[in-house]
């Protein structure tokens, strides 16, 4: 059974009669603890986020001292090389309209990102808008140019710093 309602539908108590409660039921991303903690639809044992779901990841270098992040499109620098110091950490959507998170979480700990590096989203070109989080403070250089799609970028007055060509050809 796929289901696309992003918040969880009420069911009356007779809603699935007769349907076996082992069949897959495919929900939105990162809805499936909350599809498994409803009592209309607790019942289905295979409950599973749908596989068509849009999935990105964004990158973050995580500094543990003082527990603060920061974000990148990719794993990978301007001249094609590998950054492995990066941690990968998955999104629902796509990159079209981007919000960056304010905080995120890896191996339990929660770090708050603070800053948007140096050629963060350099040339991508399927960012459309982004919305920067209050949490940033400065957004290195280069980090959205050549961004020939983008069309809008929400920056708070938090941000103090904004590099070098930042903006440039987008």
């Amino acid at each position: 059974i796929p289901v696309e309602a992003q918040t969880v539908p009420a069911t009356a108590a007779n809603a699935f009669s007769g349907v076996s409660t082992n069949i897959p039921v495919y929900v939105p991303c990162r809805m499936v603890d909350a599809y498994q903690a409803d009592t209309g639809w607790s019942q289905f044992t295979n409950i599973q986020e749908d596989p068509n779901s849009p999935h990105y990841s964004l990158y973050y270098t995580l500094d543990n001292t003082n527990h603060t992040a920061t974000v990148y499109g990719s794993n990978v620098n301007i001249f094609g090389n590998r950054v492995n110091d990066r941690v990968a950490i998955d999104n629902c959507g796509t990159f079209a309209n981007l919000v960056i998170p304010s905080s995120v979480t890896s191996e339990g700990n929660t770090y708050t990102v603070t800053s948007i590096g140096e050629s963060a989203f350099y040339e991508n070109s399927d960012l459309v808008s982004v919305e920067i989080p209050e949490s940033v403070t400065s957004i290195g250089k280069y980090a959205f140019n050549r961004c020939s799609s983008l069309a809008s970028a929400t920056i708070p007055n938090t941000v103090t710093t904004i590099g070098e060509g930042v903006f440039y050809y987008c």
